[in-house]
Protein backbone atom coordinates (compact mmCIF):
# COMPACT_ATOMS: atom_id res chain seq x y z
CA UNK A 1 0.00 0.00 0.00
CA UNK A 2 1.08 3.58 -0.33
CA UNK A 3 0.85 6.70 1.55
CA UNK A 4 -1.49 9.23 -0.65
CA UNK A 5 -1.20 12.05 2.26
CA UNK A 6 -1.48 11.89 6.23
CA UNK A 7 -3.16 8.88 7.44
CA UNK A 8 -4.57 7.90 4.01
CA UNK A 9 -3.00 5.19 2.49
CA UNK A 10 -4.39 3.43 -1.81
CA UNK A 11 -3.73 -0.26 -2.46
CA UNK A 12 -4.85 -2.44 -5.89
CA UNK A 13 -6.58 -5.45 -6.03
CA UNK A 14 -4.53 -7.23 -8.62
CA UNK A 15 -6.18 -8.18 -11.78
CA UNK A 16 -7.95 -10.67 -12.96
CA UNK A 17 -10.30 -10.47 -10.25
CA UNK A 18 -13.49 -11.99 -11.05
CA UNK A 19 -15.46 -12.74 -7.70
CA UNK A 20 -17.61 -10.21 -6.30
CA UNK A 21 -16.25 -10.52 -2.58
CA UNK A 22 -12.89 -9.45 -0.87
CA UNK A 23 -12.03 -10.50 2.31
CA UNK A 24 -8.69 -8.73 3.43
CA UNK A 25 -7.38 -7.41 6.43
CA UNK A 26 -4.45 -4.68 7.31
CA UNK A 27 -1.16 -4.96 8.47
CA UNK A 28 0.63 -2.07 9.35
CA UNK A 29 4.41 -1.87 11.25
CA UNK A 30 5.51 1.60 13.29
CA UNK A 31 8.82 2.89 13.54
CA UNK A 32 9.87 1.21 16.31
CA UNK A 33 8.59 -1.82 15.17
CA UNK A 34 5.26 -2.74 16.65
CA UNK A 35 2.77 -4.26 14.24
CA UNK A 36 -1.00 -3.37 14.82
CA UNK A 37 -3.63 -5.85 12.69
CA UNK A 38 -7.24 -4.69 11.90
CA UNK A 39 -8.79 -6.61 12.62
CA UNK A 40 -7.73 -7.30 15.70
CA UNK A 41 -7.52 -11.15 15.65
CA UNK A 42 -6.12 -11.09 11.57
CA UNK A 43 -5.28 -13.33 10.32
CA UNK A 44 -7.76 -15.32 11.43
CA UNK A 45 -10.36 -12.39 11.52
CA UNK A 46 -10.80 -10.29 8.05
CA UNK A 47 -12.51 -7.78 6.34
CA UNK A 48 -14.85 -8.23 3.64
CA UNK A 49 -15.95 -5.91 0.99
CA UNK A 50 -18.38 -6.51 -2.46
CA UNK A 51 -16.90 -5.44 -5.50
CA UNK A 52 -19.47 -3.79 -8.00
CA UNK A 53 -23.16 -4.56 -7.88
CA UNK A 54 -25.34 -7.19 -7.73
CA UNK A 55 -28.57 -6.78 -9.09
CA UNK A 56 -31.33 -7.22 -7.04
CA UNK A 57 -32.99 -9.58 -8.85
CA UNK A 58 -30.01 -11.99 -8.44
CA UNK A 59 -30.24 -11.12 -4.19
CA UNK A 60 -34.39 -12.01 -4.42
CA UNK A 61 -34.76 -14.69 -6.70
CA UNK A 62 -35.03 -18.53 -5.78
CA UNK A 63 -36.52 -20.89 -7.91
CA UNK A 64 -40.84 -21.33 -7.29
CA UNK A 65 -40.21 -25.53 -6.88
CA UNK A 66 -37.70 -24.70 -3.99
CA UNK A 67 -38.80 -25.52 -0.59
CA UNK A 68 -37.14 -22.59 0.96
CA UNK A 69 -36.93 -19.20 -0.12
CA UNK A 70 -34.19 -17.78 1.39
CA UNK A 71 -31.94 -15.63 -0.04
CA UNK A 72 -28.88 -17.05 -1.71
CA UNK A 73 -26.77 -14.13 -0.58
CA UNK A 74 -27.81 -14.73 3.16
CA UNK A 75 -24.97 -13.47 5.39
CA UNK A 76 -22.80 -12.68 2.15
CA UNK A 77 -21.48 -9.27 1.37
CA UNK A 78 -22.97 -7.32 -1.22
CA UNK A 79 -23.41 -4.02 -2.82
CA UNK A 80 -27.68 -2.70 -4.36
CA UNK A 81 -28.81 0.04 -5.49
CA UNK A 82 -32.27 1.26 -6.97
CA UNK A 83 -34.99 4.06 -6.58
CA UNK A 84 -36.65 4.24 -2.93
CA UNK A 85 -40.29 3.51 -3.66
CA UNK A 86 -41.24 3.81 0.03
CA UNK A 87 -38.98 5.36 2.37
CA UNK A 88 -38.20 5.96 6.18
CA UNK A 89 -41.29 6.20 8.15
CA UNK A 90 -43.35 4.82 5.02
CA UNK A 91 -42.41 1.31 5.32
CA UNK A 92 -42.50 1.13 9.06
CA UNK A 93 -39.86 2.27 11.64
CA UNK A 94 -37.59 5.11 10.19
CA UNK A 95 -34.55 2.56 10.19
CA UNK A 96 -36.54 0.83 6.87
CA UNK A 97 -36.89 1.96 3.38
CA UNK A 98 -38.07 -0.39 -0.03
CA UNK A 99 -35.47 -0.33 -2.90
CA UNK A 100 -36.52 -1.53 -6.58
CA UNK A 101 -34.28 -1.65 -9.59
CA UNK A 102 -35.35 -1.26 -13.35
CA UNK A 103 -36.12 -4.41 -14.96
CA UNK A 104 -33.32 -4.65 -17.70
CA UNK A 105 -35.02 -7.27 -20.23
CA UNK A 106 -36.68 -5.57 -23.37
CA UNK A 107 -39.28 -8.67 -23.41
CA UNK A 108 -42.12 -8.50 -20.40
CA UNK A 109 -44.03 -11.30 -19.52
CA UNK A 110 -47.75 -9.83 -19.28
CA UNK A 111 -49.57 -11.28 -16.73
CA UNK A 112 -51.99 -14.01 -18.02
CA UNK A 113 -50.99 -13.45 -21.47
CA UNK A 114 -47.98 -13.86 -23.78
CA UNK A 115 -45.06 -11.65 -23.40
CA UNK A 116 -44.89 -8.22 -25.49
CA UNK A 117 -42.20 -5.41 -25.62
CA UNK A 118 -41.73 -2.52 -23.19
CA UNK A 119 -43.06 0.38 -26.04
CA UNK A 120 -46.37 -1.79 -26.44
CA UNK A 121 -46.88 -2.30 -22.54
CA UNK A 122 -49.98 -0.44 -21.04
CA UNK A 123 -48.95 2.39 -18.64
CA UNK A 124 -51.34 1.03 -16.19
CA UNK A 125 -49.86 -2.29 -15.61
CA UNK A 126 -46.00 -1.54 -15.50
CA UNK A 127 -42.76 -3.30 -16.49
CA UNK A 128 -41.99 -6.56 -14.80
CA UNK A 129 -39.99 -6.28 -11.91
CA UNK A 130 -40.44 -9.41 -9.85
CA UNK A 131 -37.14 -10.17 -7.88
CA UNK A 132 -36.22 -6.72 -8.36
CA UNK A 133 -37.28 -5.24 -4.72
CA UNK A 134 -36.29 -5.45 -1.24
CA UNK A 135 -36.47 -3.83 2.25
CA UNK A 136 -33.28 -2.13 3.51
CA UNK A 137 -33.41 -2.10 6.65
CA UNK A 138 -30.77 0.00 8.29
CA UNK A 139 -30.55 -0.25 12.29
CA UNK A 140 -29.47 3.11 12.91
CA UNK A 141 -32.37 4.91 11.86
CA UNK A 142 -29.56 7.82 11.12
CA UNK A 143 -30.68 7.95 7.16
CA UNK A 144 -33.24 9.98 5.49
CA UNK A 145 -34.36 8.77 2.22
CA UNK A 146 -37.37 9.38 0.25
CA UNK A 147 -39.81 8.35 -2.39
CA UNK A 148 -37.85 8.83 -5.66
CA UNK A 149 -34.26 8.83 -4.38
CA UNK A 150 -31.82 6.69 -6.46
CA UNK A 151 -29.72 4.84 -3.13
CA UNK A 152 -26.56 2.78 -3.15
CA UNK A 153 -26.60 0.32 -0.12
CA UNK A 154 -23.63 -2.06 1.52
CA UNK A 155 -24.20 -4.79 3.33
CA UNK A 156 -25.23 -8.13 3.94
CA UNK A 157 -28.27 -9.95 3.16
CA UNK A 158 -30.37 -11.75 5.34
CA UNK A 159 -33.79 -13.11 6.20
CA UNK A 160 -36.60 -11.80 8.97
CA UNK A 161 -39.27 -14.44 9.34
CA UNK A 162 -38.99 -14.80 5.95
CA UNK A 163 -38.50 -11.84 4.54
CA UNK A 164 -35.22 -10.94 2.50
CA UNK A 165 -33.55 -7.63 3.56
CA UNK A 166 -30.56 -6.02 2.91
CA UNK A 167 -28.92 -4.81 6.00
CA UNK A 168 -26.39 -2.11 5.81
CA UNK A 169 -22.61 -2.80 6.96
CA UNK A 170 -23.17 1.02 8.86
CA UNK A 171 -24.95 4.42 8.79
CA UNK A 172 -22.56 5.51 6.14
CA UNK A 173 -22.87 2.55 4.07
CA UNK A 174 -26.04 4.17 2.58
CA UNK A 175 -25.31 6.64 -0.06
CA UNK A 176 -27.95 8.61 -2.12
CA UNK A 177 -26.68 9.41 -5.72
CA UNK A 178 -29.62 11.54 -6.70
CA UNK A 179 -33.18 13.18 -5.65
CA UNK A 180 -36.76 13.52 -7.34
CA UNK A 181 -36.32 10.04 -9.53
CA UNK A 182 -39.86 9.04 -11.02
CA UNK A 183 -41.12 5.87 -9.64
CA UNK A 184 -41.16 2.58 -11.39
CA UNK A 185 -44.59 2.10 -12.94
CA UNK A 186 -46.22 -0.81 -10.40
CA UNK A 187 -46.69 -4.34 -11.68
CA UNK A 188 -50.52 -5.02 -11.88
CA UNK A 189 -51.01 -8.17 -10.29
CA UNK A 190 -54.52 -10.34 -8.98
CA UNK A 191 -54.67 -10.71 -5.55
CA UNK A 192 -54.51 -14.22 -5.45
CA UNK A 193 -51.08 -14.24 -7.11
CA UNK A 194 -50.00 -11.40 -4.70
CA UNK A 195 -51.07 -13.74 -1.75
CA UNK A 196 -49.65 -16.84 -2.68
CA UNK A 197 -47.16 -17.59 -0.31
CA UNK A 198 -47.42 -21.95 -0.74
CA UNK A 199 -43.59 -23.16 -1.04
CA UNK A 200 -44.57 -24.66 -4.51
CA UNK A 201 -45.36 -23.60 -8.03
CA UNK A 202 -48.91 -23.99 -7.83
CA UNK A 203 -49.66 -24.68 -11.92
CA UNK A 204 -50.05 -20.75 -12.27
CA UNK A 205 -46.85 -19.80 -13.04
CA UNK A 206 -47.00 -16.74 -10.36
CA UNK A 207 -46.74 -17.03 -6.49
CA UNK A 208 -46.18 -14.38 -3.59
CA UNK A 209 -42.67 -14.36 -3.54
CA UNK A 210 -41.80 -12.75 -6.87
CA UNK A 211 -43.44 -9.40 -5.46
CA UNK A 212 -41.79 -9.57 -1.99
CA UNK A 213 -40.89 -5.91 -1.81
CA UNK A 214 -41.43 -4.82 -5.16
CA UNK A 215 -44.30 -1.79 -5.97
CA UNK A 216 -47.58 -3.57 -6.89
CA UNK A 217 -50.69 -2.07 -8.01
CA UNK A 218 -53.99 -4.42 -7.71
CA UNK A 219 -56.88 -4.70 -10.14
CA UNK A 220 -60.25 -3.26 -8.94
CA UNK A 221 -61.01 -5.49 -6.09
CA UNK A 222 -63.86 -6.10 -2.94
CA UNK A 223 -63.13 -5.13 0.10
CA UNK A 224 -63.95 -8.53 1.86
CA UNK A 225 -63.43 -8.29 5.58
CA UNK A 226 -61.69 -5.68 8.19
CA UNK A 227 -59.00 -6.87 10.51
CA UNK A 228 -57.23 -5.36 13.98
CA UNK A 229 -54.59 -2.63 13.49
CA UNK A 230 -55.84 -1.44 10.26
CA UNK A 231 -55.58 -4.00 8.17
CA UNK A 232 -58.53 -5.12 5.56
CA UNK A 233 -59.13 -7.98 3.15
CA UNK A 234 -59.89 -7.71 -1.04
CA UNK A 235 -60.24 -9.75 -3.23
CA UNK A 236 -60.56 -9.18 -7.77
CA UNK A 237 -62.57 -12.79 -8.04
CA UNK A 238 -65.11 -11.94 -4.95
CA UNK A 239 -63.62 -15.03 -3.52
CA UNK A 240 -61.58 -15.15 0.16
CA UNK A 241 -59.66 -17.86 -0.96
CA UNK A 242 -58.39 -15.31 -3.62
CA UNK A 243 -58.17 -12.33 -1.41
CA UNK A 244 -54.66 -10.52 -0.24
CA UNK A 245 -54.23 -8.15 3.04
CA UNK A 246 -53.85 -4.75 2.54
CA UNK A 247 -51.76 -3.14 5.57
CA UNK A 248 -51.20 0.55 5.42
CA UNK A 249 -47.94 1.86 7.13
CA UNK A 250 -49.17 5.18 8.25
CA UNK A 251 -52.38 6.60 9.10
CA UNK A 252 -54.67 6.91 5.68
CA UNK A 253 -57.97 8.63 5.73
CA UNK A 254 -59.32 5.66 3.44
CA UNK A 255 -61.25 3.66 5.86
CA UNK A 256 -62.42 0.24 4.40
CA UNK A 257 -66.29 -0.65 4.04
CA UNK A 258 -67.15 -4.29 3.04
CA UNK A 259 -68.52 -4.57 -0.50
CA UNK A 260 -66.50 -1.38 -1.32
CA UNK A 261 -64.44 -1.51 -4.35
CA UNK A 262 -60.48 -0.37 -4.75
CA UNK A 263 -57.61 -0.04 -6.19
CA UNK A 264 -54.58 -0.41 -3.92
CA UNK A 265 -50.95 0.30 -5.16
CA UNK A 266 -47.82 -0.06 -2.68
CA UNK A 267 -45.30 -2.49 -1.77
CA UNK A 268 -45.25 -6.06 -0.94
CA UNK A 269 -44.59 -6.85 2.56
CA UNK A 270 -44.56 -10.00 4.39
CA UNK A 271 -45.52 -10.45 8.13
CA UNK A 272 -47.51 -12.81 10.66
CA UNK A 273 -46.82 -15.38 7.23
CA UNK A 274 -48.77 -13.72 5.16
CA UNK A 275 -48.06 -11.10 2.12
CA UNK A 276 -49.35 -7.32 2.47
CA UNK A 277 -49.62 -5.07 0.36
CA UNK A 278 -48.67 -1.52 1.91
CA UNK A 279 -49.96 1.51 0.46
CA UNK A 280 -48.13 4.30 1.47
CA UNK A 281 -50.49 7.56 1.35
CA UNK A 282 -53.97 8.03 0.39
CA UNK A 283 -53.40 8.63 -3.21
CA UNK A 284 -52.32 4.94 -3.55
CA UNK A 285 -55.78 4.35 -2.74
CA UNK A 286 -58.61 4.43 -5.37
CA UNK A 287 -62.00 4.17 -4.22
CA UNK A 288 -65.91 3.72 -4.96
CA UNK A 289 -65.06 1.43 -8.34
CA UNK A 290 -67.54 -0.61 -9.76
CA UNK A 291 -66.79 -4.20 -9.24
CA UNK A 292 -65.23 -5.29 -12.90
CA UNK A 293 -61.34 -4.52 -14.02
CA UNK A 294 -62.48 -2.72 -17.18
CA UNK A 295 -64.85 -0.81 -15.46
CA UNK A 296 -67.77 -1.44 -18.05
CA UNK A 297 -71.08 0.39 -17.66
CA UNK A 298 -73.45 -0.58 -14.83
CA UNK A 299 -77.23 -1.32 -15.83
CA UNK A 300 -79.39 1.93 -14.77
CA UNK A 301 -80.23 1.90 -11.10
CA UNK A 302 -83.61 2.80 -9.76
CA UNK A 303 -82.59 6.58 -9.02
CA UNK A 304 -81.10 6.65 -12.30
CA UNK A 305 -77.58 6.37 -13.21
CA UNK A 306 -75.08 7.26 -16.57
CA UNK A 307 -76.38 6.45 -20.21
CA UNK A 308 -73.16 7.44 -22.40
CA UNK A 309 -70.08 8.46 -22.36
CA UNK A 310 -68.69 9.65 -25.78
CA UNK A 311 -66.30 10.05 -27.67
CA UNK A 312 -64.20 8.10 -25.55
CA UNK A 313 -60.95 8.27 -26.08
CA UNK A 314 -61.71 12.10 -26.11
CA UNK A 315 -60.16 14.76 -27.71
CA UNK A 316 -60.82 17.51 -26.89
CA UNK A 317 -63.50 17.27 -24.80
CA UNK A 318 -66.22 14.00 -23.57
CA UNK A 319 -69.81 14.66 -23.02
CA UNK A 320 -71.34 12.74 -19.92
CA UNK A 321 -74.82 12.26 -20.01
CA UNK A 322 -77.13 10.48 -17.11
CA UNK A 323 -80.57 10.16 -15.74
CA UNK A 324 -82.26 10.98 -13.19
CA UNK A 325 -85.75 8.63 -12.44
CA UNK A 326 -86.69 11.56 -9.78
CA UNK A 327 -85.69 14.72 -8.19
CA UNK A 328 -82.31 14.23 -6.51
CA UNK A 329 -78.80 15.65 -4.86
CA UNK A 330 -76.20 14.63 -7.63
CA UNK A 331 -72.73 15.21 -7.94
CA UNK A 332 -70.26 14.33 -11.09
CA UNK A 333 -66.56 14.20 -10.18
CA UNK A 334 -63.50 13.78 -12.50
CA UNK A 335 -60.84 12.09 -10.85
CA UNK A 336 -56.94 11.20 -11.87
CA UNK A 337 -55.45 7.93 -12.09
CA UNK A 338 -54.65 7.92 -8.36
CA UNK A 339 -57.72 8.79 -6.94
CA UNK A 340 -57.07 12.80 -6.73
CA UNK A 341 -59.69 15.00 -7.35
CA UNK A 342 -59.50 16.94 -10.70
CA UNK A 343 -62.85 18.90 -11.61
CA UNK A 344 -66.29 18.70 -9.95
CA UNK A 345 -68.59 19.14 -12.84
CA UNK A 346 -71.99 19.34 -10.98
CA UNK A 347 -72.80 19.25 -6.82
CA UNK A 348 -76.35 20.62 -6.49
CA UNK A 349 -79.93 19.34 -6.27
CA UNK A 350 -80.92 18.56 -10.25
CA UNK A 351 -84.65 17.76 -11.59
CA UNK A 352 -86.11 14.29 -13.31
CA UNK A 353 -84.65 14.05 -16.52
CA UNK A 354 -81.46 13.51 -18.71
CA UNK A 355 -78.87 15.41 -17.92
CA UNK A 356 -75.88 16.49 -20.51
CA UNK A 357 -72.35 17.55 -18.85
CA UNK A 358 -68.91 18.33 -20.99
CA UNK A 359 -65.58 17.80 -19.75
CA UNK A 360 -63.17 19.51 -21.56
CA UNK A 361 -60.10 18.05 -19.60
CA UNK A 362 -59.13 21.32 -17.69
CA UNK A 363 -59.13 20.72 -13.96
CA UNK A 364 -60.88 22.84 -11.49
CA UNK A 365 -58.66 26.41 -12.00
CA UNK A 366 -59.18 25.74 -15.38
CA UNK A 367 -56.02 24.14 -16.53
CA UNK A 368 -55.51 21.32 -19.43
CA UNK A 369 -54.44 18.44 -17.52
CA UNK A 370 -52.07 15.52 -19.30
CA UNK A 371 -52.89 12.48 -21.16
CA UNK A 372 -53.47 9.79 -19.42
CA UNK A 373 -56.73 7.47 -17.83
CA UNK A 374 -59.13 9.70 -16.35
CA UNK A 375 -63.05 8.34 -13.81
CA UNK A 376 -66.07 9.93 -14.38
CA UNK A 377 -67.60 9.61 -10.74
CA UNK A 378 -71.62 9.92 -10.43
CA UNK A 379 -73.38 9.80 -7.04
CA UNK A 380 -76.77 10.07 -7.03
CA UNK A 381 -78.01 10.86 -3.36
CA UNK A 382 -76.65 7.81 -1.41
CA UNK A 383 -78.45 5.13 -3.81
CA UNK A 384 -76.27 5.41 -6.71
CA UNK A 385 -72.31 5.42 -6.96
CA UNK A 386 -70.78 4.63 -10.43
CA UNK A 387 -67.80 5.38 -11.94
CA UNK A 388 -66.90 5.24 -15.92
CA UNK A 389 -63.37 5.75 -17.50
CA UNK A 390 -62.14 8.24 -19.74
CA UNK A 391 -59.27 8.52 -21.97
CA UNK A 392 -58.00 11.63 -22.47
CA UNK A 393 -55.79 11.56 -25.90
CA UNK A 394 -53.61 15.05 -26.96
Amino acid sequence: MVNVGGDTYSGTIPAPHPERQVDFYISATDNILQTTTNPGNAPAGWREIAIGFTPIYTMQYVHPDTFSHVTPYLNRVLNVQGIVTAGTGQAGPASRFVLQEEDPSDVVPQEGGDPITKPDFPAFAGPDYRWGGVLVYEGTGSNFVFEGDFVQVGGRGEEYFNLTEMEPHNGSAVYIVSFGNDLPYPMYASTRNLADAVFMDDGNGRYGEAFESCWVRTKAAAVMDTLDFGVFIISDTGARADSVEVDPETSLSYEPILGDFIIVEGFMDYEFGAFQVTPTADNYIVSGLVGVDDLTPEVLQPAGGFTAVAPNPFNPKAQIRFLLTRENLTQLNIYDIRGNLVRTLVNEVLPAQEHVYFWDGTDGTGQPVASGTYFARLRISSEVMQIRKLSLVK
